[in-house]
């Protein structure tokens, strides 16, 4: 909605206000214009993910994890001294894998999903919690209250070119969003027993009609239709609901309270594998001809190999 506003309003200043162009240039450079939001538009979407937490008849956190194909991708689980967390990275093409996602061994959640537009800046700051750094705190806590009172003693930023906000979830039922903003951190409590979080600033309205809203709106009435009567099937439907293909790398299903995560690739949830916090195992769960196991703490695990087994 922004971006076709900021659209309307620059043909309009083109047109009639600043500088008087040719029926013919003027028209050419609005196609321009729109080929470049256009571009933008795709490359949020693609990038966009999902997430949600529920506590219900089961707790339960989902993730949509959106990404490019031409992106590397694995899992691993890092061993701390206060907890083991597993973590879900990806490489855009630098050899430098970056934690997208991320769950404890305390049944802590927290992610990263890429927030278009969002306040970022160019410098660090004294006092200054990055964004992206978010995933580190689950080497250090159990539960999402003291995460967050970590971040309400900092400043939280994004450093461009990075623009995201972020789910944190607990076993306990306390569930946050947070987000940089220019004066103050956005932190955004769940105030039911679910939360739902895409690419958009969770207090913009709804009825924005776009592909990212759409999403939102797929999971909010998924969860309300199966309230009372979650498992790791519905968990997936959900998810399903909320889909990008191509895009949709990894969905997975975290079970806080059993410490054990279902996990899918490419849109096909009749391939499942299962991570087991409790042995930092890695298990071929469903749809497999094989049975495979790899301990993830001494071994990650790519995309690309996973999608090779049969």
């Amino acid at each position: 909605m922004v971006l076709f506003s900021l659209l309307k309003k620059t043909s309009n200043m083109l047109k009639y206000n600043y500088v008087v162009l040719s029926e013919e240039v003027f028209q050419m450079m609005k196609k321009v214009f729109f080929i470049f939001i256009c571009i933008i538009l795709f490359y949020a979407i693609v990038i966009g993910c999902s997430s949600f937490a529920i506590y219900s008849n089961i707790n339960m956190y989902g993730s949509n994890f959106d990404y490019p194909d031409h992106f590397d991708y694995r899992i691993r689980i890092i061993e701390g001294n206060y907890t083991n967390v597993l973590s879900i990275e990806f490489d855009p093409g630098d050899r430098q894998y970056k934690q997208a996602v991320g769950f404890n061994n305390k049944g802590l959640f927290a992610n990263l999903q890429s927030l278009p537009l969002a306040y970022s800046q160019n410098f660090r700051m004294d006092f200054a919690f990055i964004q992206i750094e978010i995933p580190n705190l689950l080497y250090n806590y159990n539960n999402a209250d003291n995460c967050i009172l970590e971040l309400k003693n900092k400043k939280l930023v994004n450093l461009k070119p990075f623009s995201n906000h972020s789910l944190i979830a607990d076993k306990l039922a306390n569930a946050y969003i947070v987000a940089a903003g220019e004066n103050e951190n956005k932190i955004i409590e769940m105030k039911d027993n679910f939360i739902v979080l895409t690419n958009f600033d969770i207090k913009e309205d709804l009825e924005i009609t776009s592909i990212k809203c759409f999403r939102y709106k797929n999971i909010y009435n998924k969860i309300l239709e199966n309230m009372g009567n979650f498992d790791v099937d519905k968990g997936f439907e959900i998810l399903s609901s909320a889909f990008q293909i191509p895009g949709t790398q990894i969905s997975a299903i975290f079970l806080p309270d059993e410490l054990l995560v279902y996990a899918a690739f490419k849109g096909n949830i009749d391939k499942i594998v299962e991570i087991n916090l409790n042995d930092n195992k890695l298990r071929t769960h469903k749809g497999f001809k094989d049975s495979k196991e790899i301990d993830l703490t001494k071994n990650s695990v790519k995309l690309v190999e996973i999608l090779g087994w049969k």
